[in-house]
C-alpha cells in the first residue's frame, strides 16, 4: 500500500447522505482480526464491499466508536496481481501509478456513524473492472492505525454486480433467495425473487445488529406468481446487516439471501 499523500492522514469526520444499494450487486462481508491496533477506535473488526454495475461501496466497522479525526484510505486492485491500481481517499480517486485524479469529492459519498465508516464512488473511477479487491488503511495519525485484511494481503475478489443478482444458489430441496436494496426519501425498498418460483411464499427481511449480533425481523410479505417480493419500510438508525429469508413451503426448505451491510443515517 502506498503512503504518498501524508496530508490525507488528518481528514475530519464527515456525515453525508447514506450509501444506497441497487437491485443487482455483489456484496461481500469480511472479518478482520481484533486487537491488532493500538486503540479500539482504530481496530478494524469487519468490512464489506458492495459492487453494483454503477458504484462501489465500502463499509468499515471498528471495535469502538471513533471520536478523533479519522483517515481511511482504500487501495483497489483491479487485475488480481496483488498491487494497488487505484487509491481511494475521502476526497478523490487517483491512479496508483500515474497519480492522475480519476474522480473528485463531487463523485464520492461518505457516511460515518459511531463504529461504522462508509464510502461509495462511481465504478467508472476504477475502470469498471469485472472484479476487484481492496485493502483498507485506517489512521488517526500518531494515535494509531490498522490494515484490513493486513499490510501484505487483499480482500477476496468481489465481482461486478452485472454478473450476480446478490442471491445464493439453491441447494437440493432449498429455496434460493435474491435481494436488492434501494432508498428514497428515507424509505428502504427490499426486493428480489425466490426460486423455485411460487406464489404465496412468506419472505421476511431480517436485521443483524453489528454490535449485539441480535437478529430481528423488519417486515414481511408474500411472493407473487413469479416468485417476486417487495418490502418497503423505514429502518433503525445505525449500521447493520440485512438479508431476506423464506418460510419452508410445498416441501422446499427455507432459504436466505446474502447479507447486505447498510448504514442508516440520523
Amino acid at each position: 500500500m502506498r503512503r504518498l499523500l501524508p496530508a490525507l492522514l488528518a481528514l475530519p469526520l464527515l456525515t453525508l447522505p447514506a450509501l444506497s444499494g441497487t437491485a443487482a450487486a455483489e456484496n461481500r462481508a469480511f472479518t478482520d482480526a481484533r486487537g491488532d491496533a493500538e486503540r479500539p477506535a482504530n481496530d478494524i473488526v469487519s468490512y464489506s464491499v458492495n459492487y453494483t454495475p454503477d458504484r462501489v461501496a465500502i463499509v468499515v466497522n471498528f471495535a469502538a466508536a471513533n471520536t478523533d479525526e479519522l483517515s481511511l484510505i482504500h487501495d483497489v486492485d483491479v487485475n488480481g496481481d496483488g498491487t494497488d491500481d487505484f487509491v481511494v481517499s475521502d476526497t478523490s480517486v487517483y491512479g496508483a501509478r500515474d497519480y492522475e485524479t480519476k474522480c473528485s469529492d463531487d463523485d464520492i459519498k461518505l457516511n460515518r456513524t459511531g463504529i461504522a465508516a462508509g464510502i461509495s464512488f462511481p465504478a467508472s473511477c476504477v475502470g469498471s473492472p469485472a472484479a476487484l479487491r481492496v485493502q483498507v488503511y485506517a489512521s488517526t495519525g500518531s494515535l494509531g492505525s490498522d490494515y484490513a485484511p493486513s499490510y501484505e494481503s487483499w480482500s477476496p475478489s468481489v465481482r461486478r454486480g452485472a454478473t450476480t443478482d446478490g442471491g445464493t444458489p439453491p441447494t437440493a430441496g432449498t429455496r434460493g433467495v435474491t435481494i436488492g436494496i434501494r432508498q428514497a426519501a428515507g424509505i428502504y425498498t427490499f426486493s428480489g425473487t425466490v426460486s423455485p418460483a411460487e406464489a404465496g411464499v412468506q419472505v421476511t427481511t431480517a436485521r443483524l445488529d453489528s454490535v449485539t449480533k441480535r437478529v430481528t425481523g423488519v417486515a414481511s410479505t408474500r411472493t407473487d406468481a413469479a416468485g417476486r417480493y417487495t418490502i418497503r419500510t423505514r429502518l433503525p438508525i445505525g449500521f447493520a446487516g440485512y438479508y431476506s429469508l423464506t418460510e419452508a413451503k410445498s416441501g422446499v426448505n427455507a432459504g436466505r439471501s446474502r447479507l447486505y451491510g447498510l448504514v442508516v443515517p440520523r
